[in-house]
């Protein structure tokens, strides 16, 4: 059961969420101070650096507990599957079930698009999602630190999550498909681990 410590950290991630979503509709996020944000929690500017280095990660934030599920999977394999199977297994059950913040969603796609601070973060974010993996698939292949092998695994397989969620609108609760998104995935899981042949026997794919 989670502490009472716990919970209040959970709430006061949150309200500086809420709050810096808010403020940032309102005035705009490069107006937007991080003492401000503070303060529209009730927080000190010092209690915000305890739960956030920046404003742009704090934009992330809504994503987080997503990362963090994925990473207890590929810890544990709960399903006992390899890394890849694991990954799909988060897909399906934590990425796709996960309720929609489509505020969040929509206001972090138009400030990476603006912002290159917030775009820089989120690339970062993608990076830490690949040295998880990568880590999972060395322990799979049974690498030395010096194989290359399991990074460029992990660098495709993240980029197919991107994109199989791009392709099936996850991010857009109103057309968003997620059996397309599963198929896409599968597609370029197929293709990772049987390389071209494995793509030339499946006819099936959405396009």
């Amino acid at each position: 059961m989670t502490g009472i410590r716990e919970r209040k950290k959970t709430r006061t991630r949150h309200a500086l969420h809420q709050a810096a979503l808010r403020l940032f509709a309102e005035q705009g996020y490069l107006a937007t101070t991080i003492a401000e944000i503070a303060a529209a929690a009730d927080v000190s500017p010092r209690t915000f650096f305890t739960y956030f280095d920046t404003k742009e990660a704090l934009l992330f934030e809504h994503l987080e507990p997503l990362f963090v599920r994925l990473e207890q999977r590929l810890a544990t394999r709960p399903t006992g599957g390899t890394a890849l199977q694991e990954t799909r297994a988060w897909l399906v059950d934590d990425l796709l079930a996960a309720p929609i913040d489509e505020d969040a969603d929509r206001l972090l796609d138009q400030l990476s698009e603006e912002i290159p601070a917030v775009a820089a973060h989120g690339t970062a974010v993608m990076a830490r999602i690949e040295i998880i993996l990568a880590a999972a698939l060395a322990t799979d292949l049974g690498s030395s630190a010096q194989d290359p092998t399991p990074h460029m695994v992990a660098s495709a397989a993240v980029a197919a999550l991107y994109r199989s969620a791009m392709t099936g609108d996850h991010f857009h609760p109103d057309t968003r498909n997620p059996e397309h998104t599963i198929a896409h995935f599968d597609r370029a899981l197929r293709f990772i681990e049987h390389g071209l042949d494995g793509l030339r026997r499946d006819d099936d794919t959405p396009r």
